[in-house]
C-alpha cells in the first residue's frame, strides 16, 4: 500500500489495496488495464439480458409464483457477488459482474413496484370472471368472483344519492339502479376524489350516458364501506350485506389493457434509465482505469 499511496481520508482493511490495484492496474507505462470495444459492448448487453429476463418473469410469472421469481433473483445476486470477488483480478470480469449485479437489484426493485402498483390489478381482472346483462336487483353474492360486469340496458348510477367520505382522500360511493330502484342496493359505483360531500358523482365514466359496465374495485373496501353506511343513513336506503363495488366505465376491457400497458411502461422506463447509466459508465471506464483514480 505504501508503494502506491492511500487515498486521503480512506481507511482500507489489509489486503484490500492490493485487490483494487489488481482490478484497476498499476498505472505504470504500458501496465494499465483497459477494456476493448467488444468488452464494452458486452458490459452493455449482458446486464440488459438479465433485466429483460427478470422483467418477463415479473410481468408474467410473479402473480402466480412470486417465490420462484424472487428465488431466482436472489440466486443471481449471490452468484454475481461471488463472481465479482473471485474474478476481481480481471477488470472485464469484475465490471461485467458488477454491472449485472446492479441490473438484478434495480430490475427486482422496479419489477416489485410495478406489480404492486398496477400489474396486480391487471392479473386480478384477467383471472376473474366476466358477467353480462346483469340487473341491479340481482343478489350481489352471485357475483363474488366477478372482475368485469356489464349491466342490462337502463342501468345507471344514481348520483343524487352519492356521498363522499373524507379520510385523507375522499371516498365516493353512489348506488347503481335501474328504473325499478331495488329495495336493496346490491351494486355501488365507487371512486376517489371525484365527488362532493353529497349529491354529486363524477368518478370514471359516470358522466357518460353510454356507460353501463363496471370493473370491480379490489382496494379500499373499508373506507368505501364507511361511505356506504353514511349514504344509507343520509338517504334512507339499504345496502346488501356484501355488495359489489365497481368503477363505472364504458369499456371494462380498456381498463384491463390500460393496467397492463402502464405496468410494462414502468418496466421499460426503468430499463431505459439503467441502460443509459451503463452506457455512460462504460464510455468513461477506460479513462478511469488509465487515470488510476484510486491510486497514484
Amino acid at each position: 500500500q505504501s508503494q502506491y499511496g492511500a487515498v486521503p481520508g480512506l481507511s482500507m482493511p489489509p489486503g484490500s489495496a492490493q485487490s483494487l490495484v489488481a482490478v484497476f492496474g498499476k498505472g505504470g507505462p504500458g501496465e494499465t488495464r483497459t477494456l476493448d470495444r467488444n468488452q464494452k459492448i458486452l458490459l452493455y448487453i449482458v446486464p440488459c439480458l438479465f433485466s429483460l429476463v427478470l422483467y418477463v418473469l415479473f410481468a408474467n410469472v410473479y402473480h402466480r409464483a412470486w417465490h420462484v421469481v424472487l428465488t431466482l433473483a436472489v440466486s443471481a445476486f449471490i452468484t454475481l457477488i461471488v463472481v465479482a470477488y473471485l474474478r476481481s483480478d480481471i477488470p472485464f470480469h469484475f465490471w461485467l459482474a458488477a454491472f449485472s449485479l446492479f441490473a438484478v437489484c434495480t430490475t427486482t426493485l422496479v419489477g416489485v413496484l410495478s406489480y404492486h402498483m398496477v400489474l396486480s390489478e391487471y392479473w386480478l381482472l384477467y383471472d376473474s370472471n366476466t358477467y353480462t346483462n346483469i340487473l341491479p336487483s340481482e343478489p350481489a353474492s352471485g357475483y363474488a368472483d366477478a372482475g368485469k360486469l356489464v349491466f342490462a340496458d337502463g342501468t345507471r348510477v344514481d348520483a343524487t344519492k352519492a356521498l363522499g367520505y373524507k379520510d385523507g382522500d375522499t371516498y365516493c360511493v353512489a348506488p347503481i339502479v335501474d328504473d325499478l330502484e331495488p329495495a336493496l342496493v346490491e351494486f355501488w359505483a365507487v371512486g376517489r376524489n371525484c365527488c362532493g360531500a353529497r349529491g354529486s358523482f363524477e368518478c370514471d365514466d359516470a358522466w357518460d350516458r353510454k356507460a353501463r359496465s363496471g370493473v370491480v374495485a379490489f382496494g379500499g373496501r373499508e373506507k368505501y364501506s364507511a361511505a356506504m353506511r353514511m349514504a344509507e343513513a343520509a338517504y334512507g336506503i339499504a345496502s346488501a350485506e356484501t355488495p359489489v363495488l365497481v368503477h363505472w366505465v364504458v369499456e371494462p376491457e380498456q381498463i384491463e389493457t390500460k393496467s397492463w400497458r402502464i405496468g410494462i411502461s414502468i418496466m421499460l422506463v426503468g430499463l431505459l434509465i439503467q441502460q443509459l447509466l451503463f452506457a455512460a459508465i462504460a464510455l468513461g471506464l477506460n479513462s478511469a482505469l488509465q487515470a488510476n483514480m484510486f491510486f497514484r
